[in-house]
């Protein structure tokens, strides 16, 4: 009995949870007649609102968990003195500007009528999802602002037009699906400091990603390969984007990729490469992306590392910064570019110790590069299809061939190690750190084979030829 007793007096109290206040009302008259109302947690209104109702939808308390206004419409207002945020002209079928501006009601129903969402309309509100109306072509600067627990929302197809700032700081929104819509742009900052936001898609005729649209948010992998203009810090402190398919033929402002901890793979890199593309990204591999690249930015690379670069015979130009601050740079090539030195700025190996690092430039060019106030400061190695290492520079560097093993030691640590087959063929490069490095042959496919190894110290260097 006393278990039956209990179990009605939970549905009966679970229908009091479900009831809601219904309310008929004609254009500013929602304040009198909530006043003579006692509201349940569920609120129905139905009839015409203006912006003067929207200013009492506002102030309603966090009790009231829900508000429907499905079944009414929006009707034009002006006032003499300002109403809302300085607003004193409210447009018909929109819904006003700041109208749930720190509301505390976490689910809001809107009219079906509605064509757009004006600005910072419920910027720092407490909403939890909502539902844009199938005819809303348009959602305002800032409109869902710092809306910490929005998580979920749904985009018509009439969707053509976002404002900047549109959904920043909306700390538990998780994924967005813009397919379907005619968004063409993602203004500045729209998606930015979302950190839980790990996914995004985007209709195919997205064309434009503005300033930081994405900045600070924790995206995991990206495909804008339809893209044709990219702002600046686009993606920028996105600390667990892995991949990005970018279309290189796009305009790329600075810092596209900056401080992406996380990142791997880069597909579609421009041949121009801007500044700042990808400092801080420790995942990288920077010979990769430059490969084909004619000119690179300042500070593109900053605070990586590498150990070998290969440069495109197609480089023209380094800029400020370009090679700078990138730790463990061993060795450079240069190969194809013969005397075309690109034009390089003074500091653009910035931080980087260039007398530790060898440059191989093709063989009966050297001294191009060596008269260059730049490049004079490397090791300058030359190379071609014959293998013109210097034979046996220096005596000290000793270098032998015993038990399948080829080992190389001198009385000053030796900073390269490099093998190449008779024909030129790079086989391998090493950079021990230390005086002595022994080379196990198994692994090589050269058996029966000639092949030169090139063996590098601070001070000399020398090369000799082995038969294995």
């Amino acid at each position: 009995m006393t278990i039956r007793i209990l179990f009605s007096l939970i549905i009966f109290l679970g229908s009091l949870c479900a009831e809601a206040s219904v309310i008929d009302t004609s254009a500013g008259k929602l304040g009198e007649l909530l006043e003579k109302e006692t509201i349940d947690n569920n609120l129905v209104v139905r009839g015409e609102l203006d912006a003067r109702d929207f200013e009492v939808l506002r102030s309603l308390p966090e009790s009231v968990v829900s508000i429907d206004l499905s079944k009414t419409s929006v009707k034009s207002f002006s006032s003499e003195k300002s109403l809302i945020a300085g607003f004193s002209t409210f447009d018909e079928n929109i819904i006003p500007p700041y109208a749930f501006f720190h509301s505390r009601t976490s689910e809001i129903i809107l009219p079906e009528s509605i064509t757009a969402i004006a600005d910072g309309a419920f910027a720092h509100s407490l909403v939890k999802s909502v539902s844009i109306p199938r005819n809303v072509s348009y959602i305002g600067d800032y409109a869902f602002f710092g809306a910490s627990r929005l998580s979920e929302i749904t985009f018509p197809e009439a969707l053509t037009s976002l404002g900047k700032g549109c959904f920043e700081d909306c700390a538990a929104f998780s994924s967005v699906n813009l397919k379907g819509t005619g968004i063409r742009s993602i203004p500045e900052r729209c998606f930015a400091r979302c950190p839980a936001l790990t996914a995004v898609s985007l209709p195919s005729g997205v064309v434009e990603i503005d300033d930081e649209a994405f900045l600070a948010s924790s995206l995991k992998a990206f495909d804008s390969s339809s893209v044709v203009s990219f702002g600046n810090f686009v993606f920028a402190d996105n600390g667990n984007l892995k991949s990005v398919s970018l279309n290189p033929e796009a305009r790329f402002g600075m810092g596209l990729l900056m401080n992406c901890l996380s990142l791997e793979t880069v597909n579609g890199v421009p041949a121009d490469i801007p500044d700042l593309f990808a400092p801080n990204c420790p995942g990288i591999s920077i010979s990769e992306i430059i490969g084909n690249a004619m000119s690179i930015g300042k500070f593109a690379f900053a605070n990586n590392h590498a150990t070998t670069l290969i440069l495109s015979p197609d480089l023209v130009e380094l800029d400020e910064g370009a090679i700078g601050l990138i730790s463990g740079i061993k060795e450079i090539k240069a190969l194809g570019m013969r005397a075309d030195v690109p034009l390089t700025h003074p500091d653009a190996f910035l931080g980087v110790d260039t007398a530790e690092i060898t440059l191989f430039v093709d063989s009966g060019y050297e001294e191009a590069w060596e008269n260059h106030p730049v490049w004079k400061n490397f090791h300058i190695f030359p190379y071609s299809d014959g293998i013109s290492a210097p034979e046996a520079d220096d005596n000290s560097i000793s270098i032998s061939f015993v038990d399948n093993a080829i080992t190389a030691q001198a009385p000053e640590r030796i900073i390269n190690i490099s093998l190449f087959s008779i024909n030129g063929t790079p086989l391998l490069s090493l950079t021990p750190d230390d005086c002595v490095m022994s080379i196990p042959t198994d692994g090589l496919s050269v058996s029966g084979e000639i092949i030169v190894i090139f063996v590098q110290t601070p001070s000399s260097s020398r090369s000799a030829k082995i038969i294995l």
